[in-house]
């Protein structure tokens, strides 16, 4: 049933992606064929192509993380807690899979924006000279593989986890807090968003607590000295159970309210 769900969800929110990666892609080809053009002279009349094409490339990237946010937000209320939610939870699903459907399409978006955000970068500056450069990363990184081996291996895929992870847990922070802020009988959305600024004032005091247990050596702080992939290892390791934790935890509050406490009035 979640794969029927996931379905439902993909389909009703690519109207408004796909449409937007396409413009992105297409600006950034615009932009790089301006380039070539030397439309690039801005005392040149001609200039003004790539002056506007340039704007509206720039406008439909802030567009695509925007939008995440929105649909996000809107998709979560409007599905569940709104008056669509009469028909959602009467279908024969378990209350974990409209959460998990919701979060895994949300996290999927985000990482395709950044995937198209940073396509379409490539393209703009894809010359002779970015691709020696990004040879020569290649090159810097295949060195670094081979120095610390296992070290940093763990080290790349510790940065793919914890960005899928702290992707996860801010967006399970958006639905606790629309969760809470449902049980006000007025406004709503501004106690959602109090409750989200609550939640992340918790974090922060949990994140300074952490950062006190090390304050007398400074050990992991300091990355410097000849094992900093180990210390950013362990950092990055510590900063994905960090965001894990929260993640968990606003997964089963979220889970239990939408179970005992659901209020669709």
């Amino acid at each position: 049933m979640l794969r029927k769900l996931l379905r439902y969800e993909i389909k009703a929110t690519q109207r408004i992606f796909l449409p937007i990666f396409a413009l992105i892609l297409v600006c950034s080809l615009l932009i790089k064929t301006f380039i070539a053009l030397n439309f690039d002279d801005i005392s040149n009349t001609t200039a003004l192509p790539l002056v506007i094409t340039a704007f509206v490339y720039a406008l439909s990237i802030a567009a695509s993380f925007v939008m995440t946010l929105v649909v996000t937000i809107q998709r979560f209320q409007k599905n569940l807690l709104g008056d669509e939610g009469y028909l959602s939870f009467t279908l024969p699903v378990k209350v974990h899979s409209h959460i998990d459907c919701k979060m895994i399409v949300s996290v999927m978006w985000t990482i395709l924006s950044m995937i198209v955000a940073f396509v379409s970068v490539l393209i703009i500056v894809g010359d002779k000279a970015t691709q020696d450069e990004f040879m020569e990363f290649w090159k810097d990184l295949g060195l670094l593989f081979g120095n610390y081996g296992g070290w940093a291996t763990l080290l790349l895929i510790e940065g793919i986890v914890f960005l899928i992870v702290s992707c996860l847990s801010f967006v399970l922070q958006i639905y606790a807090s629309i969760s809470v802020g449902n049980f006000s009988s007025k406004h709503k959305l501004l106690a959602s968003f109090g409750t989200f600024i609550g939640f992340s004032v918790v974090e922060q005091i949990v994140l300074s607590f952490l950062i006190g247990l090390d304050n007398n050596n400074m050990w992991i702080w300091s990355l410097d000295g000849p094992d900093v992939i180990g210390k950013l290892s362990i950092f990055f390791g510590i900063a994905i159970l960090y965001c894990a934790v929260f993640g968990v935890a606003f997964y089963f509050l979220t889970n239990w309210i939408l179970s005992k406490k659901l209020n669709l009035e």
